[in-house]
């Protein structure tokens, strides 16, 4: 630092002795010397052989502004210093000459326009080189208000790791936010890149750290503030390798149980002559299951809907196999705001209730229960994936409202399009019917979210993306077309008392996935103590419990019934705990074709379907599936009736459908995406046939009735008991039982004239 003048002059003092020594010599020259006097000369040439005496100092004559508060900026504008020198008398000053500026407490240089970060008085020396120096003080207050944040401008570009790999901050930009007030008293704000900060993971450093295991990671980063240390942090996601390929779980607790009681029912027609069969394959009357192929199934239904909704194979695809093996792609999706709650637990949880040992559950898992269910028929298999963050991985979801029901099916396709890139697989292994569509995509969503509190789009359900199979494209690379979305929440919140698992609704919405309907009432739903409910809440598609029905297993491949067609008959059937185990009976005019030697039969017609309830197996477990547990009065063993109308419609205009006249035309390949079933279990009113512009008779019908033997309409008031199974010596007819039909018979009008009697009940 300079100034750029400079002044050169004689002392006072120096004048006055010049002054003096003239006026003393002229009085000495002109004395007579006859008296003493005083002499003052000048320096002699004697003199100045001696050593000359020099000082040379800085002196402040002007102070800059001394007095800050904390985070002013240093203010030197108006420091003005003189450089003097002093020697053989004479003084110099000068303004022009550099100087530096120099902090006293730790002799580091003062930096122009420095923010002041302490509190106190400090000292400032002016140095220059060979001048003495000089200081002066500053004082910094402490202010009432201040505060220091660090904000993200960007994140690494880097944001998803494999196990193994070493964390990479490129792209991490960082900026340190003040705001604070002036000593004007101005609420100033300042913005400036951070340069200097350390990066930690739970408190070590991270600069080269290694992923070694999978999850979400928070870095944290720290840097030093004015006050105090202040820190932020950006997440990264760590994912496997490779995810497995679909698990077949062994679960030698999942040994399907036996039962050998048996029921005896006596089936007579008055409008039949005989048990003459016309196609030659038996003459008892009755076809065995070994006589029976059941054509239609769920799955093959799923390829001909006009919803486009394709199910999940649920029963053997090849004639050579014995059971299927369905894999599930389960991707727990963490809905944004919740990330917290992806932990090691959740997955444990999912893993539990998705694929566990029929031992680890108060009830069963997904996979046991369908394994009991079927008969060893279906085997669900399937892979857990890494935790898909919905609001790191998509540029969409950002809060909990972004998911909405009317966007899952591109959420379902954006965690199927997620795991192909994450895992570098196209998941063929998990299209075992090879139609380039994945059999079945389960995505378990993670945080604290009741659909109660007006979040909707958090009840469980299912869907389609309504993607078409046998797309060329997709055979080596399936996409989505059938989803389940739900939350893990639900799997602990519904569980048993004292368990931390609780399966009930995947099992009830797998059920869906694999082509069954809710049969429950969609109309008063929210009453589970009283209104309409044709099955009385008894059912696993309709309040969550017990074993599915024998109409449900025919539509999923696993039982084949006894058909009756003669005009007196009995037959001996086991227990529903055993398979095929249950009797059809068809309208009195019901003709079937034959095909290599057995009856073709459509389950998706009108007819009755008796079975032997007993309360072992998966029926034992009383529970109504929202965490309590209810004592449905239906612990004995008996025949259980069922009133079936699972006739499908076609679409003839627009939003129109009419119901076929013959039922076996349905899968027709010219209706094929054309036919809807239209007929269900919900009050008539507002959900089911009046949607589908039927007439308003068919609002009444119900896919599937229990006929209780009491004769009392069965309801949510009046749920099946101990009085609606028929025991030995009960009778049943159409006629005597018209007031359990909607329409006083069956809904076609077509005459059902069969009555029974259960001559022999054994109890095992």
């Amino acid at each position: 630092m300079k100034k750029s003048s400079k002044i050169s002059c004689l002392s006072l003092l120096s004048l006055l002795n010049f002054a003096v020594l003239t006026s003393c010599e002229s009085t000495s020259n002109s004395s007579d010397h006859s008296s003493s006097s005083i002499t003052i000369s000048s320096p002699s040439s004697s003199s100045s052989s001696e050593e000359t005496q020099e000082r040379k100092y800085i002196e402040i004559d002007r102070l800059p502004k001394t007095t800050y508060d904390f985070y002013d900026i240093l203010n030197l504008d108006n420091l003005d210093v003189s450089f003097i020198t002093e020697k053989d008398g004479e003084q110099t000053i000068e303004h022009d000459l550099d100087y530096s500026l120099v902090w006293d407490k730790d002799k580091t240089e003062v930096q122009a326009s420095v923010r002041l970060n302490e509190v106190g008085t400090f000292k400032i020396n002016v140095v220059a080189a060979g001048y003495e120096s000089a200081s002066f003080d500053i004082t910094v207050n402490k202010i009432s208000h201040f505060n220091q944040s660090l904000m993200l401008t960007s994140t690494p570009l880097k944001s998803v790791y494999k196990v193994g790999e070493t964390l990479d901050p490129s792209g991490l930009n960082i900026m340190l936010h003040t705001s604070y007030r002036s000593s004007t008293g101005q609420t100033l704000q300042k913005s400036e890149t951070v340069t200097s900060y350390q990066l930690k993971y739970n408190g070590t450093d991270a600069t080269n750290y290694v992923f070694l295991e999978t999850g979400r990671f928070q870095i944290n980063i720290v840097c030093q503030g004015y006050e105090e240390e202040l820190t932020t942090y950006f997440t990264v996601y760590v994912n496997n390798e490779k995810i497995s390929d679909p698990q077949k779980y062994d679960d030698p607790s999942s040994v399907l149980e036996t039962d050998a009681s048996s029921i005896s029912i006596h089936i007579t027609n008055p409008n039949k002559t005989s048990n003459e069969d016309p196609h030659g394959i038996t003459d008892k009357g009755y076809y065995t299951p070994e006589e029976v192929n059941v054509a239609h199934t769920a799955y093959d239904f799923g390829k001909i809907n006009s919803l486009n909704w394709k199910y999940a194979p649920s029963s053997s695809i090849e004639e050579d196999q014995t059971s299927q093996e369905t894999p599930i792609l389960v991707v727990p999706v963490v809905v944004p705001g919740f990330e917290e709650q992806a932990t090691s637990k959740a997955l444990d949880v999912i893993e539990t209730c998705f694929f566990g040992n029929s031992n680890t559950l108060p009830f069963e898992s997904l996979r046991s229960y369908y394994y009991k269910s079927s008969h060893g028929k279906l085997n669900i298999t399937g892979s857990i994936t890494d935790f898909y963050y919905a609001s790191a991985y998509s540029s969409f979801y950002h809060s909990i409202t972004d998911i909405s029901s009317s966007n899952l099916s591109d959420l379902a396709e954006e965690v199927v399009a997620w795991t192909k890139k994450t895992y570098s697989n196209n998941l063929t292994k998990f299209d075992s019917d090879k139609d380039g569509l994945i059999d079945a995509v389960w995505m378990v969503w993670i945080g604290d979210i009741s659909a109660s509190d007006g979040y909707s789009s958090y009840w469980p359900l299912t869907n389609t993306t309504q993607a078409d199979a046998n797309i060329s494209e997709n055979l080596d690379n399936p996409v989505c077309n059938n989803f389940g979305w739900a939350g893990e929440n639900l799997l602990e919140t519904f569980s048993e008392e004292n368990s931390p698992y609780d399966a009930h609704f995947l099992i009830h919405e797998t059920g869906h996935i694999l082509g069954l309907n809710d049969y429950y009432s969609y109309n008063n739903s929210g009453s589970l103590t009283s209104g309409y409910s044709p099955l009385g809440g008894i059912d696993m598609m309709d309040n969550n419990v017990k074993d599915h029905n024998p109409y449900s297993k025919i539509l999923l491949g696993w039982e084949t019934p006894y058909i009756v067609y003669g005009n007196d008959v009995t037959i001996t059937i086991p227990s529903s705990l055993m398979e095929n185990a249950c009797i059809v009976i068809p309208y009195d005019n019901k003709e079937y074709e034959s095909e290599n030697g057995k009856i073709q039969f459509n389950p998706y017609d009108e007819y009755l379907i008796l079975d032997l309830y007993t309360n072992k197996g998966l029926n034992e477990m009383s529970y109504d599936g929202y965490g309590n547990k209810e004592d449905f009065d239906l612990k004995s063993t008996g025949g259980r009736l069922y009133h079936v109308d699972a006739r499908l419609a076609y679409q003839r205009t627009g939003s129109t459908y009419v119901l076929f006249t013959n039922p076996d035309d349905a899968f027709n390949e010219e209706y094929e995406k054309k036919v809807l079933n239209v007929i269900s279990n919900s009050e008539g009113g507002s959900h089911a046939e009046h949607n589908y512009g039927l007439p308003a008779m068919y609002d009444a019908y119900d896919e599937i009735r229990w006929i209780s033997q009491d004769n009392v309409l069965v309801n949510y008031q009046n749920k099946p008991g101990e009085n609606s199974l028929f025991t030995q010596g009960d009778s049943f007819s159409v006629q005597s039982y018209a007031r359990q039909f909607n329409n006083g018979g069956f809904n076609s009008n077509n005459l059902c004239s069969y009555s029974f009697t259960i001559t022999e009940l054994k109890l095992a």
